[in-house]
Formats: C-alpha cells, sequence, structure tokens
C-alpha cells in the first residue's frame, strides 16, 4: 500500500467518522430537547385538533403525561405512545398543549417529580388523576398537590379556578378568555 493510499484510508475514516459524530450530537440534541417541555407561548392559539391544558402544581417540581384510555374506572396507557412530555410549572402552573382526546381516550399524570429531585411512577391499581383533552379548548382541570411523607405519595386535587384565570389572565391574556373549567378524575392505573 502506497502512502498516498494510506493518507486517502485516514481520511476517508476521519471523514466517515466526523459525519458520524455530527450525526449523533444532532440526533442525541433532538432526542434531549424532547425531554421536557416548557410552558406554552403566551400568544400561543390552538388549532381545531390540539387541546390546551391548564393544571396546576403543588408540592412537586414537574410531571410527565402519558396518553391512553378509560374503561370504566380504569384507566390504560396507549401502547406505543412517544410523545411523553416531562414538563415544569411556571409560577404553580403549567400551561401545555396537547392532542385532542376522542370518546374514551385521555391522559393522565403518569409521574411526577418530587421537589426533593425523587421520581415517582404511578403502578399497577394505584389512583391516578385523568382527564380529557377536549380539541379547540383551552381547560383548567385543577391544581394536582403532591404530598411526600415518609416514602408515601398521594395526591388530591384543589380546585382553584379563580387563580387558574388570575394566572392565565396574566401570562397568556390571548388564551383566558376561551378558558374553561373541567376537573381531574381519578381513576385506577391497569395495565401498561
Amino acid at each position: 500500500m502506497s502512502n498516498d493510499d494510506a493518507i486517502s484510508k485516514q481520511t476517508s475514516f476521519r471523514v466517515t467518522a466526523g459525519i458520524f459524530e455530527a450525526f449523533f450530537l444532532i440526533s442525541l440534541g433532538l432526542l434531549l430537547s424532547g425531554c421536557s417541555t416548557p410552558n406554552l407561548n403566551p400568544g400561543y392559539q390552538p388549532e381545531e385538533h390540539d387541546a390546551v391544558i391548564v393544571l396546576g402544581l403543588e408540592g412537586a417540581s414537574g410531571i410527565r403525561i402519558l396518553k391512553g384510555w378509560n374503561a370504566g374506572q380504569i384507566w390504560h396507557s396507549t401502547p406505543g405512545f412517544r410523545n411523553r412530555p416531562k414538563v415544569f410549572p411556571d409560577d404553580g402552573f403549567i400551561v401545555l398543549r396537547l392532542d385532542g382526546t376522542h370518546g374514551e381516550q385521555s391522559y393522565a399524570v403518569a409521574t411526577v417529580w418530587l421537589t426533593n429531585g425523587n421520581m415517582v411512577s404511578a403502578q399497577w391499581q394505584m389512583s391516578c388523576p385523568t382527564f380529557p383533552a377536549v380539541a379547540g379548548t383551552v381547560t383548567y382541570v385543577g391544581n394536582l398537590c403532591i404530598n411526600a411523607n415518609w416514602g408515601n405519595v398521594t395526591w388530591s386535587n384543589r380546585w382553584d379556578p379563580r387563580n387558574a384565570k388570575q394566572y392565565m389572565e396574566k401570562n397568556y391574556p390571548g388564551l383566558a378568555p376561551q378558558l374553561h373549567f373541567r376537573p381531574f378524575e381519578s381513576r385506577r392505573q391497569g395495565f401498561w
């Protein structure tokens, strides 16, 4: 093998490795950017297939929402559902866009990040807060209150539509007039 052939193969390897590294870094950046979602842009207006959910959060630093369906008092997550946003509150509220649901479809708060950084996921047969996301609407579903005491984590729904309306008027004046009110529904977690 001549010296020119060796340099050509080495250069080819560097170019290929450089392309691979660039692809890897771009893919990693896109993957990580989908891991958490800030609140909506204040100027956002829902499209007809979108639903905007307003949720208060107390005693936790973030949540993850899963899509699924209701079977009576049991909630099942949709197999293969990939859009699992991790969202964080701003001034005590989370405002996020979700795809509208139909029929028995709904969303559930499936994972909670406690203020100490620990993560807790809903387990089979545990109660979890669920809600539909009606397309074309902006809906306050309640304040999810997390109580972590000696390793036991419970949740409750504190209903505070007045505070939610004030938050929306201050931070999302374009969406505030469209605000509807429908509280969480408690359902037991079915099989994933």
